[in-house]
């Protein structure tokens, strides 16, 4: 069995004429449990037990002679696990870490990881870094994180991203799009695209599914798994992964921002002061609201109804704030309502900040439902500020403004050069 979690097995364990128990902790609570089969080889279940509102549940990844495959609840892979609502409670439980205060951006990056993997693992590992793609003819990576991956895996990734045969128009896509899998965004040409084939493709791995949580400033983190077979995603679960996106942004700007902050408020939702935007009554009762809605969807509805719960938590309040936790000193918890705003690289063309960054991210592609989450604004105020965008950028449709904005980027990328 190759990666990670073969190197933890302790030496200690407890047999009955069943199976053989060993206990095994890593990413939560995990168990290992091996069986004999009738040839004598050895078939390893590696159970992810996940606790909800209705008792214990687990997803197996069972290896045989060495080679992984993740089962989910119902014998479904993991990525097509029908049980919605505790892929949900997996990543509200992702989120909720995602906002944790933690020092070292790399360990940080790896609880997340961690946290994800019960919903991603398919058998082949999961993986994720922080990136900087400012410009995208040279594509800075950090912290590199991978968890039970096959050996030689970083090193074909590496071929994969540098390889002469990649398609700069697919590698735009790609980091334009906040989740799916490799084949969906290649479509007809996925079969014959040769960086994947050639460098993965030896390893086992046909596909890979990413969270990318690419910011309009160009810098982003990506987690991923690789696929043994090319997967195309169930709608609600491909909704998931792009709301974790969003939080991945949000979250990860955060720790690289200077802590403003503008509002402090109970765990009620009142607010207990405000200053500079905040003040505003708009604005209070904005972050009134919001916070009601992160308290609801880390307690009653992580618990009851945990797919709207990671629905309800938007990863921004009016496209302003993050609203997080503060412990005071007395040990008292409070909420706070920390600036957040994103900050398109891309010169605005006479449009507001509001308006930029609303045209920033439908010229990557998000439908206004997918921005109204990002911003934490209605789906209407979304649809009101693209039209202003429309008629300030003097185009037609949505569809140019995509185009409009597709070619800053890539001028902006060609201005830049390789470094």
């Amino acid at each position: 069995m190759s990666g990670s979690y073969g190197d933890r097995f302790p030496s200690s364990i407890v047999s009955n004429s069943q199976l053989t128990l060993l206990n095994l902790v890593v990413a939560g609570p995990l168990l290992l449990l091996r069986t004999p089969s009738a040839d004598d080889s050895t078939s390893y279940i590696l159970a992810l037990f996940h606790r909800g509102p209705r008792g214990a549940r687990c997803r197996n990844v069972q290896v045989t002679s060495g080679r992984a495959e993740t089962v989910g609840p119902f014998g479904t892979p993991a990525l097509h696990d029908t049980n919605v609502a505790m892929a949900a409670e997996t990543f509200v439980g992702a989120v909720e870490l995602a906002y944790s205060k933690q020092d070292s951006d790399a360990l940080w990056l790896r609880q997340v990881i961690e946290q994800l993997t019960p919903v991603m693992h398919a058998g082949l590992g999961v993986f994720g870094w922080f990136y900087d793609a400012q410009d995208l003819s040279d594509v800075k990576f950090m912290h590199p994180t991978l968890l039970d991956t096959p050996s030689g895996a970083l090193e074909a990734l590496h071929g994969t991203l540098t390889s002469e045969h990649r398609v700069e128009s697919f590698i735009s896509e790609h980091y334009a799009t906040p989740a799916g899998t490799v084949s969906s965004q290649l479509r007809e040409s996925f079969a014959t695209y040769r960086p994947l084939r050639d460098t993965l493709g030896p390893l086992g791995i046909r596909d890979i599914v990413t969270i990318n949580g690419f910011d309009v400033d160009g810098r982003g983190i990506a987690i991923n798994a690789f696929l043994p077979e090319p997967t195309t995603l169930p709608p609600q679960r491909l909704s998931q992964l792009q709301h974790m996106a969003a939080h991945l942004i949000s979250s990860s700007r955060l720790r690289r921002l200077t802590d403003v902050r503008e509002a402090v408020l109970d765990t009620d939702g009142k607010v207990q002061d405000a200053t500079g935007e905040a003040k505003e009554p708009a604005a209070r009762e904005a972050l009134s609201l919001a916070a009601r809605a992160v308290e609801a969807a880390r307690g009653r509805l992580r618990r009851a109804e945990p797919a709207q719960a990671l629905e309800t938590w938007r990863a921004l309040v009016d496209g302003r704030w993050s609203v997080v936790d503060f412990i005071d000193t007395d040990g008292k918890r409070f909420l706070v309502a920390r600036v957040n705003e994103p900050a398109p690289s891309a010169n605005a063309r006479g449009l507001t900040k509001r308006e930029h960054q609303i045209a920033a991210l439908v010229g990557r592609g998000h439908s206004n439902k997918l921005i109204a989450y990002d911003l934490g604004l209605g789906e209407g105020t979304v649809a009101s500020y693209l039209r202003r965008v429309i008629e300030k950028l003097g185009v037609s449709s949505r569809g140019e403004v995509i185009q409009l904005f597709a070619a800053t980027e890539s001028a902006h990328a060609s201005k830049a050069g390789p470094s």
